[in-house]
């Protein structure tokens, strides 16, 4: 009886120390993580509006604006898109510098007023239907002078 009453005691503390929360399986000993990089500084510039005098096509997603460029995603197809510029970059006081260019899935137009120039990269996706447009400002009054000095 002694020896059933040991073996049970023995029990209950084998079983006691299995539940208290330590660990059932030793540590590994594979290396710890490495500590997380920080993370980069969150952008505080103002965004770039669009100028007054930048049509963009209705629809335009994916628009990007910086001091001199302009890119954005349109659903439609390259001609429709030089049509569109065609008519409203004169509307709003750019003259054509040369006739737009399409050749395969890209195309290209310049035009500009008497203090900018403004190039178009177009980029068509066939099976997206979509344009890829890209426009670059360029301000021909770098040093504007006062007149009369």
């Amino acid at each position: 009886m002694k020896k059933l009453f040991f073996a049970l005691v023995l029990f209950l503390v084998v079983l006691s120390a299995c539940s208290s929360g330590a660990p059932s399986q030793p540590a590994s000993s594979a290396p710890a993580a490495p500590p997380a990089a920080p993370e980069p500084p969150k952008a505080t510039a103002t965004p770039v509006p669009v100028p007054s005098n930048i049509p963009i096509m209705q629809g335009a997603t994916e628009l990007k604006v910086t001091e001199a460029d302009i890119t954005y995603i349109v659903k439609s197809d390259l001609n429709k898109v030089i049509e569109f510029y065609s008519k409203e970059m004169p509307a709003k006081g750019w003259r054509e510098q040369e006739k737009p260019t399409a050749l395969g899935l890209f195309g290209r137009m310049y035009y500009a007023t008497p203090d900018q120039q403004a190039s178009f990269f177009l980029t068509y996706s066939e099976p997206l239907n979509q344009v890829q447009v890209r426009l670059t400002i360029m301000s021909l009054n770098v040093a504007n002078p006062t007149p009369g000095k």
